[in-house]
């Protein structure tokens, strides 16, 4: 689902659902039952066009849940959501594993950890590590050993490179 509809799109939010559940053969009352829980009831009449961020992130969760998916992959999900709607996030990927399926969404609010049996992935300076990425609020203490002679410019380049030095230990 784009992140915007085109300016040209003819469909109102329940015509673009029916349609969509008429591809995906499913039966189009799907469309309205999405449409409610949702929250998109007084949208059920809208151009596409003419819906919120919020709204038309909605409407793209409604048409991947149309047909139940064996895979489903989110981007950024929660963003442009009111608070009720970010709740329902959660408890949609739910359903999706119980029914075995497998989700993959990409988030940079960190809010996946929310997410049933979120397992992390996170990428910095092109390596892709396993676990939650750590907090900016967070701190790590690294230990390192260097020879005798480099202590000096080594604790300078951390330093000046915006860490903390904690100690320095003598062998």
């Amino acid at each position: 689902a784009p992140e915007r509809f085109p300016a040209d799109q003819p469909f109102s939010v329940h015509g673009y659902l029916a349609a969509m559940a008429r591809l995906a053969t499913v039966d189009s009352r799907e469309a309205g039952a999405w449409i409610e829980r949702l929250g998109l009831t007084p949208y059920r009449d809208v151009r596409l066009p003419e819906v919120s961020k919020g709204t038309a992130q909605k409407v793209g969760l409604a048409q991947a849940l149309l047909r139940r998916p064996r895979l489903l992959v989110l981007d950024e999900p929660w963003e442009g959501l009111d608070a009720e709607a970010r709740e329902i996030v959660p408890e949609l990927v739910a359903e999706v594993l119980d029914a075995g399926g497998t989700v993959l969404a990409s988030d940079h609010r960190r809010e996946t950890a929310r997410l049933p049996g979120a397992t992390t992935w996170h990428l910095s300076e092109g390596t892709v590590a396993r676990g939650r990425p750590a907090r900016d609020d967070e701190m790590s203490v690294v230990e390192i050993a260097v020879p005798s002679a480099e202590v000096v410019d080594t604790v300078a380049t951390l330093k000046a490179a915006g860490h903390q030095i904690l100690r320095v230990r003598q062998p």
